[in-house]
């Protein structure tokens, strides 16, 4: 995200940028992929000279390439192999895809229906039935907005930034990657939306409240998680 900041809004981008993808990228592989977002929402939403862009862009592949030729070289005997990450179906991949799509846009108490000790239906079905309003708000208002050149590249970042999981693999802690464009998402859709009609506001409570709900819930048993392999080790 600071990559993307420093892009639209410092001199001195062509420094400060490549240096936050690079300290992304050692914490995270996928960060990787916010090289390409800033010059994408940099020619849609601010405009920028398709000169520029087309110049950042062969920058971002300069970027990737020097990532990549100093993972390869730099590797010594006896790491991991990747192939582990590299060896999914297509089957596999469409149900990573939506696996991340779910946890994503669907807020549902999953704790609720993954874990056999503490499954509870009924909380489950509850979380699905209070976000089910704004997502339909979401799908009929997104629809009628489909065809315009931001929310399609919005949809475009979306998709970039969990490609790499989409690529390797998927588990619940990889939804992460795209929830800030997923926010973006739901921003610009919103905002061609009355603000003050009480459905919006209404639909947008229950969703919130539903998301808060499942992430305490999360929250908790993963801190149990925690502290039950803090005490078998």
């Amino acid at each position: 995200l600071m990559a993307l900041y420093v892009y639209l809004n410092n001199k001195n981008k062509y420094v400060l940028w490549p240096l936050f993808i690079f300290i992304s990228v050692l914490s995270k592989e996928n960060g990787l992929a916010w090289a390409i977002i800033p010059p994408i929402l940099a020619f849609v939403f601010y405009h920028t000279d398709k000169k520029t862009v087309l110049k950042d862009i062969g920058i971002v592949f300069l970027i990737v390439f020097i990532y990549f030729f100093l993972r390869i070289t730099l590797r010594t005997p006896g790491t991991a192999n990747d192939d582990i990450y590299l060896n999914n179906t297509i089957v596999d991949h469409i149900k990573d895809l939506i696996q991340v799509l779910s946890y994503t846009w669907f807020p549902v108490d999953y704790i609720s229906i993954v874990y056999p000790p503490k499954r509870n239906w009924i909380i489950a079905v509850f979380t699905m039935l209070v976000i089910i309003p704004f997502i339909y708000l979401l799908v009929t208002k997104g629809l009628k907005l489909i065809c315009q050149q931001k929310l399609l590249s919005l949809i475009a970042c979306f998709f970039i930034l969990i490609s790499p999981h989409l690529i390797t693999l998927v588990s619940i802690m990889h939804n992460y990657a795209a929830l800030s464009m997923a926010a973006l998402i739901v921003a610009y859709i919103i905002n061609h939306c009355e603000l003050k009609n009480k459905t919006v506001i209404i639909t947008f409570i229950l969703y919130l409240s539903a998301c808060i709900f499942t992430d305490v819930h999360h929250f908790i048993y993963a801190r149990k998680s925690g502290y039950l392999g803090k005490q078998l080790a």
